[in-house]
Protein backbone atom coordinates (compact mmCIF):
# COMPACT_ATOMS: atom_id res chain seq x y z
CA UNK A 1 0.00 0.00 0.00
CA UNK A 2 1.39 3.58 -0.86
CA UNK A 3 1.66 6.43 1.62
CA UNK A 4 -1.03 8.15 -0.45
CA UNK A 5 -3.52 5.38 -0.15
CA UNK A 6 -2.46 5.02 4.08
CA UNK A 7 -3.31 8.51 4.34
CA UNK A 8 -6.71 8.49 2.72
CA UNK A 9 -8.02 4.97 5.02
CA UNK A 10 -6.62 6.79 7.79
CA UNK A 11 -8.66 9.62 7.36
CA UNK A 12 -11.77 8.03 6.88
CA UNK A 13 -11.32 5.97 10.02
CA UNK A 14 -11.09 9.62 11.77
CA UNK A 15 -14.44 10.70 10.02
CA UNK A 16 -17.79 10.10 11.77
CA UNK A 17 -20.69 8.78 9.52
CA UNK A 18 -23.25 6.68 8.94
CA UNK A 19 -21.19 4.39 6.91
CA UNK A 20 -17.84 4.32 8.25
CA UNK A 21 -18.48 4.95 12.19
CA UNK A 22 -19.08 1.46 14.14
CA UNK A 23 -19.45 3.89 17.44
CA UNK A 24 -22.56 5.32 15.70
CA UNK A 25 -23.78 2.52 13.96
CA UNK A 26 -23.67 1.27 17.40
CA UNK A 27 -25.70 3.59 18.99
CA UNK A 28 -28.20 3.47 16.43
CA UNK A 29 -29.00 0.29 16.69
CA UNK A 30 -29.36 0.36 20.54
CA UNK A 31 -31.70 3.26 20.15
CA UNK A 32 -33.89 1.12 17.33
CA UNK A 33 -34.02 -1.89 19.72
CA UNK A 34 -35.05 -0.06 22.63
CA UNK A 35 -37.46 2.07 20.73
CA UNK A 36 -38.83 -1.52 19.29
CA UNK A 37 -38.86 -2.72 22.79
CA UNK A 38 -40.98 -0.08 24.08
CA UNK A 39 -43.48 -0.83 21.44
CA UNK A 40 -46.67 -2.31 22.64
CA UNK A 41 -49.64 -3.76 20.77
CA UNK A 42 -52.67 -3.90 23.17
CA UNK A 43 -56.06 -6.29 22.38
CA UNK A 44 -59.00 -3.85 23.60
CA UNK A 45 -60.94 -5.67 26.83
CA UNK A 46 -64.04 -5.08 24.69
CA UNK A 47 -65.27 -3.78 21.10
CA UNK A 48 -68.04 -1.85 22.12
CA UNK A 49 -69.91 -3.77 19.39
CA UNK A 50 -73.03 -6.10 19.91
CA UNK A 51 -71.58 -9.70 18.68
CA UNK A 52 -72.48 -13.70 19.21
CA UNK A 53 -70.18 -15.88 17.48
CA UNK A 54 -70.28 -19.38 17.43
CA UNK A 55 -67.05 -21.66 16.52
CA UNK A 56 -66.46 -25.38 16.05
CA UNK A 57 -63.86 -26.65 18.37
CA UNK A 58 -63.57 -30.07 16.87
CA UNK A 59 -65.86 -33.15 16.23
CA UNK A 60 -68.22 -32.56 19.74
CA UNK A 61 -67.00 -29.12 21.52
CA UNK A 62 -67.87 -25.50 20.44
CA UNK A 63 -66.94 -21.92 21.78
CA UNK A 64 -69.77 -19.35 21.97
CA UNK A 65 -68.13 -15.55 22.47
CA UNK A 66 -70.95 -12.32 23.32
CA UNK A 67 -70.39 -8.73 23.72
CA UNK A 68 -73.41 -6.67 24.53
CA UNK A 69 -73.06 -3.09 24.41
CA UNK A 70 -74.84 -0.72 27.00
CA UNK A 71 -77.47 1.08 24.41
CA UNK A 72 -78.51 -2.63 23.48
CA UNK A 73 -79.51 -3.62 26.89
CA UNK A 74 -81.08 -0.06 27.49
CA UNK A 75 -82.90 -0.49 24.86
CA UNK A 76 -84.69 -3.96 25.83
CA UNK A 77 -84.73 -2.72 28.93
CA UNK A 78 -82.26 -5.73 30.52
CA UNK A 79 -80.56 -5.03 33.71
CA UNK A 80 -77.64 -7.67 34.67
CA UNK A 81 -77.46 -6.70 38.21
CA UNK A 82 -80.94 -8.23 38.54
CA UNK A 83 -81.68 -10.60 35.84
CA UNK A 84 -79.76 -13.34 33.57
CA UNK A 85 -78.69 -13.52 30.32
CA UNK A 86 -80.12 -17.13 28.74
CA UNK A 87 -77.99 -18.69 25.49
CA UNK A 88 -79.88 -21.09 23.51
CA UNK A 89 -78.44 -23.32 20.96
CA UNK A 90 -80.94 -24.58 18.36
CA UNK A 91 -80.74 -26.41 14.96
CA UNK A 92 -82.28 -25.63 11.92
CA UNK A 93 -85.68 -26.83 13.03
CA UNK A 94 -85.67 -24.67 16.26
CA UNK A 95 -84.57 -27.83 18.16
CA UNK A 96 -83.09 -26.81 21.85
CA UNK A 97 -79.58 -28.71 22.02
CA UNK A 98 -78.43 -27.20 24.69
CA UNK A 99 -78.92 -23.93 27.21
CA UNK A 100 -77.09 -21.86 29.11
CA UNK A 101 -77.44 -18.89 31.33
CA UNK A 102 -75.11 -15.94 31.96
CA UNK A 103 -75.05 -11.86 34.10
CA UNK A 104 -72.36 -10.87 31.53
CA UNK A 105 -72.75 -8.27 29.13
CA UNK A 106 -69.27 -9.74 27.27
CA UNK A 107 -68.14 -13.62 27.79
CA UNK A 108 -67.60 -16.80 26.44
CA UNK A 109 -68.21 -20.52 26.91
CA UNK A 110 -67.41 -23.88 25.61
CA UNK A 111 -69.80 -26.63 25.80
CA UNK A 112 -70.00 -29.95 24.26
CA UNK A 113 -73.01 -31.48 21.67
CA UNK A 114 -73.23 -34.69 20.17
CA UNK A 115 -75.26 -33.97 17.44
CA UNK A 116 -74.01 -34.88 13.35
CA UNK A 117 -74.89 -33.65 10.48
CA UNK A 118 -77.18 -30.51 11.47
CA UNK A 119 -77.32 -26.64 11.08
CA UNK A 120 -77.07 -25.15 14.77
CA UNK A 121 -76.59 -21.56 15.92
CA UNK A 122 -76.84 -19.78 19.40
CA UNK A 123 -79.85 -17.58 20.44
CA UNK A 124 -79.18 -15.03 23.35
CA UNK A 125 -82.24 -13.36 24.86
CA UNK A 126 -83.67 -13.15 28.51
CA UNK A 127 -86.85 -14.25 30.02
CA UNK A 128 -89.97 -11.83 30.15
CA UNK A 129 -92.88 -12.92 31.90
CA UNK A 130 -91.70 -16.53 31.23
CA UNK A 131 -91.16 -15.79 27.52
CA UNK A 132 -87.77 -16.08 25.54
CA UNK A 133 -86.69 -12.59 24.04
CA UNK A 134 -83.97 -13.24 21.81
CA UNK A 135 -81.56 -10.01 21.33
CA UNK A 136 -79.25 -11.80 18.76
CA UNK A 137 -78.46 -14.78 16.88
CA UNK A 138 -75.16 -16.21 16.21
CA UNK A 139 -73.94 -17.55 12.81
CA UNK A 140 -75.41 -20.62 11.57
CA UNK A 141 -72.40 -23.78 11.45
CA UNK A 142 -73.07 -27.42 10.30
CA UNK A 143 -72.09 -29.58 13.17
CA UNK A 144 -69.67 -32.90 12.22
CA UNK A 145 -71.21 -35.88 9.90
CA UNK A 146 -69.05 -39.38 10.27
CA UNK A 147 -71.73 -40.52 7.39
CA UNK A 148 -69.85 -41.48 4.10
CA UNK A 149 -71.77 -41.02 1.45
CA UNK A 150 -70.91 -43.56 -1.33
CA UNK A 151 -72.41 -43.17 -5.01
CA UNK A 152 -75.37 -45.15 -5.83
CA UNK A 153 -76.44 -47.47 -8.90
CA UNK A 154 -76.86 -44.08 -11.08
CA UNK A 155 -73.69 -42.42 -10.51
CA UNK A 156 -70.46 -42.42 -12.58
CA UNK A 157 -67.57 -41.29 -10.53
CA UNK A 158 -63.81 -40.42 -12.87
CA UNK A 159 -60.38 -39.94 -11.47
CA UNK A 160 -59.09 -37.34 -14.09
CA UNK A 161 -55.43 -36.92 -13.23
CA UNK A 162 -53.38 -33.66 -13.54
CA UNK A 163 -49.79 -32.64 -12.76
CA UNK A 164 -50.25 -32.14 -9.06
CA UNK A 165 -53.39 -33.32 -8.02
CA UNK A 166 -56.32 -35.98 -9.01
CA UNK A 167 -59.73 -34.73 -9.93
CA UNK A 168 -63.05 -36.63 -8.83
CA UNK A 169 -65.85 -35.94 -10.95
CA UNK A 170 -69.18 -37.17 -9.97
CA UNK A 171 -71.99 -37.35 -12.52
CA UNK A 172 -75.97 -38.52 -12.26
CA UNK A 173 -77.51 -39.37 -15.27
CA UNK A 174 -80.55 -39.10 -13.51
CA UNK A 175 -80.19 -35.16 -12.86
CA UNK A 176 -79.62 -34.49 -16.47
CA UNK A 177 -82.07 -33.16 -18.73
CA UNK A 178 -83.64 -35.04 -21.17
CA UNK A 179 -86.23 -33.84 -24.03
CA UNK A 180 -89.54 -36.11 -23.67
CA UNK A 181 -89.23 -38.00 -26.87
CA UNK A 182 -87.71 -41.27 -26.47
CA UNK A 183 -85.51 -40.45 -30.05
CA UNK A 184 -84.31 -37.24 -28.27
CA UNK A 185 -82.96 -39.66 -25.02
CA UNK A 186 -81.74 -42.07 -27.31
CA UNK A 187 -79.55 -39.62 -29.11
CA UNK A 188 -78.55 -38.19 -25.87
CA UNK A 189 -77.26 -41.48 -24.75
CA UNK A 190 -75.53 -42.44 -27.93
CA UNK A 191 -73.56 -38.83 -28.10
CA UNK A 192 -72.70 -39.98 -24.44
CA UNK A 193 -71.58 -42.85 -25.98
CA UNK A 194 -69.50 -41.74 -28.45
CA UNK A 195 -67.64 -39.02 -25.63
CA UNK A 196 -66.89 -41.44 -23.42
CA UNK A 197 -64.89 -43.77 -26.11
CA UNK A 198 -63.21 -40.38 -27.75
CA UNK A 199 -62.07 -39.72 -24.15
CA UNK A 200 -60.41 -43.24 -23.79
CA UNK A 201 -58.81 -43.76 -26.91
CA UNK A 202 -57.67 -40.24 -26.69
CA UNK A 203 -56.24 -40.09 -22.94
CA UNK A 204 -54.48 -43.75 -23.18
CA UNK A 205 -51.84 -42.11 -20.65
CA UNK A 206 -53.02 -38.60 -20.12
CA UNK A 207 -55.49 -37.51 -17.68
CA UNK A 208 -57.76 -39.70 -17.29
CA UNK A 209 -56.87 -42.86 -14.38
CA UNK A 210 -60.18 -45.10 -14.63
CA UNK A 211 -63.74 -45.29 -14.38
CA UNK A 212 -65.98 -46.71 -11.36
CA UNK A 213 -69.74 -47.97 -12.01
CA UNK A 214 -72.16 -49.60 -9.80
Amino acid sequence: MNLELQKIVNKSLELENDFSSSSHASNTIMYESQEAASEEFIIPSRYHKNTLVLLPINQEHYYVYWELTQELLHEYKVDLNQQKLYLKVEDSSDVLLFEFESSFDLSEYFFSLKVQNRDISVKLGYMKENKFIVILQSNNIRTFSSTIKLPDISNEIWLEKHKNYIKIIQSNIENMVFNESSASYMKQLKRLHYLNNAIITKSSSTTLLGRKND
